[in-house]
Formats: structure tokens, C-alpha cells, sequence
């Protein structure tokens, strides 16, 4: 556990970020990445081809998009599409769920460092921002299947407070930005002391009187708002 007098000492002079392939390996930010952008497509290809209930276009989609509903045309096309949909956005929430849970450990035993602590809020938003980006063509299907739905709802609420606290240590001003005015500029960028090396515990809940950063209270708002208007959608007729 790092101590008040080591995190004072890492605000003076930086330190410097050990590589964490369990958080910021290439297999784990590509599982993600492909995951999401798998999920993207099949949500923007079943809009595009008009695979979803006619209930879901709204007159821009119609008049200016020239969409139509054709899943009655096409039903089992529809059907593969809704089916991949509800996987691979059951797979969002688990994931953002999963990595969220490795930053609160890391972030509690002092070992995470503010570059992994960020890295672990970065994936564990785009799991989010991606599964309600999936809500709106899946919520005819969980109207049908209530028990479908309380399930996903209970798990939006998980991963909702899991970002809501982990966003926690970002509000502090000093947040990445430490900087070592006496850093030797000859060394290399992986061995240089910053602010990204600082354990992530020594910010939460601190600011050491340098005030909160501008963003914070933006991204609560996008993050509530976000969850409010999908939660809501869910029970929407």
C-alpha cells in the first residue's frame, strides 16, 4: 500500500510507468477493440438494410434516410442480426464489468499506476458507450422478454456505479499532469518519471489544494445522462 509521504514524493518528482500487459497488452486492448467494433457494425448494418422493427425509425430515418423496416421480409436475417446483437452487447457488459473490478484491485493495492487506472476507464467506457449504443435495436425483443431485461438492467446499474466511483481519482487537477522539472530530458520516454507512473491511489479522493479538473463534472454529466435516457428507452412502449 503506498503511504500520504510517498504519494507527496511522487507529486514532487513523477515516476516511472512499468509495463501492466494484463491491462495494456495488445491482446487484451484488441479483444476489446474488435468486440466493440464488431458490435458497432452489426447494429449500423441492421439499420442500413432496414433488419429491425418498423417501431424503431423515427421520420428522419424514413424521409431523409430512406429507411424501410424489411424484417418481415426477412425474418431469419433478422433474427441472426438481433441474435449477434444481444451476444455481443451481453459481452459488453461483462467485459466493462471485468475490467473495472481489475482497476478497483489494482487501484486498492497501490499497484495500478495513473496510465493503467486510465487505460481501465477508457475500455471499461467504450464496453458501456457500446452496449447502450445496442439498447435501442434490442428494446422490442427485452419488452418481450422481461426477465431478459431485468437482468440487463441490473447490470447497466452495476457497471453504471462501477464508472461513476472509478471516475473518482480523474477529478483531481493534478491528474497525468505531473512533470518533473528536474527530469533528465537524455533519458528515454519509458524510463522518464511522469505524472502517468504515479500510483492511482495517491489521487483518491485529493486534489492537494490545486482544485478539480474542468472536465470531471462533463463527463459525470455525459455518463448520467447517457444511462438515464437508455434506461429509460428500455421501458419505453
Amino acid at each position: 500500500m503506498v503511504t500520504t509521504q510517498e504519494c507527496l514524493r511522487y507529486l514532487q518528482t513523477g515516476a516511472v510507468t512499468k509495463g501492466d500487459a494484463d491491462i495494456s497488452g495488445k491482446g487484451v486492448i484488441l479483444a476489446f477493440l474488435i468486440s466493440a467494433y464488431v458490435s458497432f457494425t452489426a447494429v449500423l448494418v441492421a439499420y442500413v438494410t432496414g433488419m429491425l422493427e418498423d417501431e424503431l425509425l423515427t421520420t428522419v430515418d424514413r424521409r431523409i434516410m430512406r429507411i424501410k423496416s424489411r424484417k418481415d421480409k426477412h425474418p431469419r436475417i433478422h433474427e441472426t442480426i438481433q441474435h449477434i446483437v444481444l451476444l455481443l452487447s451481453d459481452q459488453q457488459i461483462v467485459t466493462g464489468i471485468a475490467i473495472m473490478a481489475a482497476g478497483f484491485v489494482g487501484l486498492r493495492g497501490g499497484q495500478m499506476s495513473v496510465y493503467h487506472y486510465q487505460i481501465v476507464l477508457y475500455l471499461a467506457w467504450l464496453s458501456s458507450s457500446v452496449h447502450l449504443s445496442a439498447l435501442t435495436l434490442l428494446r422490442p425483443f427485452l419488452n418481450k422478454h422481461q426477465g431478459l431485461r431485468a437482468w440487463r438492467l441490473l447490470g447497466m446499474i452495476v457497471l453504471f456505479f462501477m464508472l461513476i466511483v472509478g471516475l473518482v481519482p480523474t477529478v483531481s487537477y493534478d491528474w497525468g499532469t505531473i512533470y518533473s522539472p528536474e527530469a533528465d530530458t537524455s533519458l528515454p520516454d519509458a524510463i522518464q518519471p511522469t505524472g502517468w507512473g504515479i500510483p492511482a491511489i495517491c489521487f483518491w479522493g485529493k486534489t492537494y489544494g490545486d482544485g478539480l479538473n474542468d472536465d470531471a463534472p462533463i463527463g459525470y454529466l455525459i455518463l448520467i445522462f447517457s444511462y438515464v435516457w437508455k434506461m429509460g428507452d428500455l421501458f419505453a412502449a
